[in-house]
Formats: structure tokens, C-alpha cells, sequence
């Protein structure tokens, strides 16, 4: 018997995933896709970590999408990856020797140009 909850339809079969973000239902005819996507998907950032934190990503390829996505990106003068060295062994996020600002509000991105 199907269950419905907010407007999300559960059928017998399904797989029901949630996290702090959220909840979703997969049918179980896609289940075996979805895994393989998501399989698909974890080697991918495996790799991006990798790259992260052996200090060969590259960084304007992440500004673009940032870009792309309307976000504005600025780099700060006189930065290089030597002077942000990862903190500590067991960090999980390392940084790449760029910090990003933080996003501006409207308010501020009209008065700044869009720069």
C-alpha cells in the first residue's frame, strides 16, 4: 500500500534516503541506476579531494562554475598556496591556497560593479 507524506509517494520497494537536508524516495525500479550513478558520483569527488589536497586542482575551473552560477568570486592580492598550508593531518577540507569571499548581498553586488 503506497504512503504519502508532504506530497512525496512512497510505494512498497522504494528506497528511502534522508539526511539533515532532507528526505527522498527512489523507486525501486531505479534503485540499481541510482547506485551506479552514485557510485559514479563518489569516484568523481574522490578525485577532486585528491586533487585538493595534493594542490593540483584547478582553481579557475571552480571560479567559473562559481561564476556560472552567478556567484561573484574575487581572489585576494598576494596569496599563494605556501602560505595556507593544510591544517592538520586528519583535516578533512584543505585549503588551496585562495580563499573565496563571502557571497555579497544584493545591496553590496550593485554597488560594487558586479566585481
Amino acid at each position: 500500500m503506497p504512503v504519502s507524506c508532504a506530497g512525496l509517494v512512497v510505494m512498497p520497494g522504494d528506497l528511502v534516503v534522508g539526511d539533515a537536508d532532507g528526505v527522498i524516495a527512489v523507486p525501486a525500479a531505479e534503485v540499481a541506476d541510482v547506485l551506479r550513478k552514485t557510485r559514479v558520483h563518489l569516484e568523481k569527488e574522490a578525485r577532486i579531494r585528491e586533487g585538493n589536497r595534493s594542490g593540483t586542482t584547478d582553481q579557475e575551473r571552480f571560479d567559473a562554475v562559481l561564476r556560472a552560477k552567478g556567484l561573484p568570486v574575487r581572489r585576494l592580492e598576494g596569496l599563494s598556496p605556501s602560505r595556507f598550508p593544510p591544517r592538520g593531518a586528519g583535516a578533512a577540507q584543505r585549503t588551496t591556497g585562495f580563499r573565496r569571499a563571502r557571497p555579497l548581498s544584493a545591496r553590496q553586488l550593485r554597488q560594487s560593479g558586479g566585481r
